[in-house]
C-alpha cells in the first residue's frame, strides 16, 4: 500500500508542536518534520486568546512548510490533560436471535451506541473513547470479540471529555485556519501508546507523567486505561524554590538545573560555584554548588512525597500493580529515577519510559516532552491497520484494488 502522510498537532502547557509523519502499512512510522513554538493563545490546553491562537497555528504550519491548501484531513490534535475529564460507561446491542459470528462492524456499532448513551454532564463533550472490555452473551472481560459466536455484544468504554465551550473554541481556531476536520486525542493515553511495552499494556501498570505544572497518573490494564488522576504539581516545583531564593525566572532556574543540577549524590554534594544570571549593571553573583544541589534535592523529595500519597491511594484499591513507568520533562536531571525508587518504596521496579516504534531524528522521537506526539503517531498507525481489516471484512478493499488495477491497465 502507498505510504500516506499524517499531520499531528500538540497543544501543551506552554508550547505548540507540529509533526508530519509518513505511515507505511503495516507498521512503519517515520517523523518527516517537527516544529514547536511558545504559545500565548493557548493556556492549560485550551484557547485563551482566539486571535493569537489562530495566528500561532497558521504560523506553525508555515514554519513547518505544510500547505493548508493541500492538507488531507483530519488533523490529529493532541490535547493536554489539564482540561479533560474521564468517565466509564457500558451498554450492549443485539447481534441476532440465533447467534452469528461477531465482526469489526459489530464492535464499531456497539462502541458508537455506548458513546451516544453515555451519562455525562451536559456541559461536557466526548472527544475520545477506549474500550476497556467487551461482553459476549454472559461472558465478560473479553479484549477482542472478533470471530466469536454470540447473540448479544456489550462494551465498556473509558471516556475522555472536554467542556463544550472549550471544545467549540478549539474547533473555531482550526476552522478559521481552514482546518475544518480535526480529531482530538488525550495526551495521557497517547503517552501510554508511545512508551508502554506490550507486557505493560497487558498487565496492570501505573504510568506517571511529570509535566511542568501538573502530573498525570494513569492506571493501565489489559490495553485500556482504568483510572486517571491529575495532580496540580509537576516538575516545575523542583526548581521553583531556586527561582524564588535567587530572584530568577523559572526559565533561568531550569537552565541552571539542567547544567548544574544532579540527584546522584551517593558520595556527597559537589564542591564549586554556580554563576547566577545577572541583570545589566549588576556584579557577577555566585552560589555554592553544594547549597544549590541541596535545594534541588529537598524540592525533589517534597514532590516525590506528594506523588507517593497519591500512588498509595491507587495501590490501596489496586494492590496488584505489576510495573511502574515514569516519564516527563524532569529527567534532564540525573538521579531522579533512583531517588523516586527510594522515596516511593515500591515492590515492583520503576523504569523511565521513552517513545519507541517511531523512526526519525533521535533528539525528536526520544525527547520526553514529545512523547505524546510520538504515541499519537503509533496510535494512528494501529487505527489505520484496524480500518484496513474492516475494509477487507466488507470486501471493499479487494473491490477497490481491482477497480484501481483495471483503471491503470486501461488508461496508463
Amino acid at each position: 500500500m502507498k505510504p500516506c502522510s499524517v499531520f499531528l498537532f500538540r497543544i501543551g502547557e506552554d508550547k505548540l508542536q507540529i509533526a508530519k509523519t509518513l505511515y507505511s502499512y503495516p507498521d512503519r512510522i517515520v517523523i518527516k518534520s517537527f516544529h514547536e513554538c511558545e504559545t500565548t493563545g493557548f493556556r492549560g490546553g485550551v484557547v485563551s486568546d482566539l486571535e493569537a491562537a489562530g495566528e500561532e497555528v497558521e504560523d506553525l504550519f508555515r514554519r513547518a512548510e505544510m500547505s493548508l491548501e493541500h492538507f488531507e484531513p483530519p488533523l490529529y490534535v493532541v490535547v493536554d490533560e489539564l482540561p479533560l475529564r474521564t468517565y466509564v460507561h457500558q451498554s450492549a446491542i443485539s447481534i441476532s436471535r440465533s447467534g452469528r459470528t461477531i465482526g469489526h462492524l459489530d464492535t464499531r456499532r456497539v462502541v458508537e451506541l455506548t458513546r451516544k448513551t453515555a451519562m455525562i454532564p451536559l456541559d461536557q463533550t466526548i472527544i475520545f473513547t477506549v474500550p476497556e472490555e467487551y461482553r459476549v452473551d454472559d461472558m465478560g472481560e473479553i479484549l477482542n470479540p472478533f470471530g466469536l459466536e454470540g447473540r448479544r455484544l456489550g462494551a465498556k468504554l473509558f471516556l475522555y471529555t472536554l467542556e463544550h465551550t472549550a471544545f467549540q473554541n478549539l474547533r473555531k481556531v482550526f476552522y478559521r485556519s481552514g482546518l475544518e476536520s480535526i480529531e482530538l486525542l488525550p495526551a495521557s493515553w497517547m503517552v501510554a501508546q508511545g512508551i508502554l511495552r506490550e507486557s505493560e499494556m497487558r498487565g496492570k501498570t501505573l504510568l506517571i507523567d511529570l509535566e511542568g505544572n501538573h502530573t498525570a497518573i494513569s492506571l493501565v490494564n489489559r490495553f485500556a486505561p482504568i483510572m486517571f488522576n491529575l495532580i496540580p504539581q509537576g516538575s516545575d516545583r523542583i526548581l521553583q524554590q531556586l527561582a524564588d531564593d535567587y530572584d530568577l525566572s523559572l526559565g533561568e532556574a531550569k537552565r541552571l538545573g539542567e547544567r548544574f543540577g544532579t540527584l546522584e549524590l551517593q558520595s556527597g554534594f559537589d564542591a564549586g560555584k554556580v554563576p547566577l544570571p545577572t541583570r545589566r549593571g549588576e556584579a557577577v553573583k555566585t552560589v555554592e554548588l553544594e547549597h544549590f544541589q541541596k535545594k534541588i534535592h529537598e524540592s525533589s523529595v517534597q514532590l516525590l512525597k506528594t506523588l507517593k500519597s497519591e500512588i498509595d491511594k491507587i495501590l490501596a484499591i489496586h494492590p496488584d500493580v505489576a510495573s511502574f513507568v515514569v516519564t516527563g520533562q524532569v529527567f534532564a536531571m540525573h538521579g531522579f529515577l533512583e531517588l523516586a525508587q527510594s522515596e516511593w518504596s515500591l515492590q515492583a521496579p520503576v523504569r523511565f519510559g521513552l517513545a519507541t516504534g517511531v523512526e526519525g531524528d533521535k533528539d525528536i522521537v526520544t525527547h520526553p516532552a514529545r512523547t505524546a506526539l510520538m504515541g499519537a503517531a503509533r496510535w494512528i498507525a494501529s487505527e489505520k491497520t484496524r480500518h484496513i481489516a474492516e475494509l477487507e471484512e466488507r470486501g471493499l478493499f479487494h473491490r477497490q484494488f481491482e477497480r484501481v488495477k483495471i483503471w491503470i491497465q486501461r488508461y496508463l
